[in-house]
């Protein structure tokens, strides 16, 4: 596991967190917020969606209108995407293919 260095006074914070929240040791706290950010970004599509248009930044700082204006082109796509003629099953070759574009364009993102 990797060190996460904290300034004293996040350290201060992060330690009343951990008694309060009935841990021990501060890494297992911090590893159950994690841990429940992800939860909530899986049940609630509306954050990750948040997060994304966010980039770096803050997703809550995200506007109401950039928000719904990109829902509404996911549903474009979504309904362009079922009258695009028949369903073809995906093979594992084909979902091979789509992680790696997945992958490549995370990669790009990041570098």
């Amino acid at each position: 596991m990797q060190q996460v260095s904290l300034p004293d006074s996040l350290r201060v914070v992060a330690e009343a967190g951990t008694a309060l929240a009935g841990f021990t040791v501060l890494e297992d706290y911090l590893l159950e917020l994690v841990r429940s950010d992800i939860k909530r970004w899986q049940e609630d599509p509306e954050a990750l969606l948040r997060r994304a248009l966010a980039g770096t930044g803050n997703p809550a700082k995200v506007r109401e209108e950039a928000l719904l204006q990109r829902k509404k082109a996911i549903q474009g796509l979504l309904l362009e995407g079922l009258s695009g003629g028949e369903a073809a099953p995906m093979g594992q070759a084909d979902w091979n293919s789509l992680r790696d574009r997945v992958r490549r364009k995370l990669a790009r993102r990041t570098a």
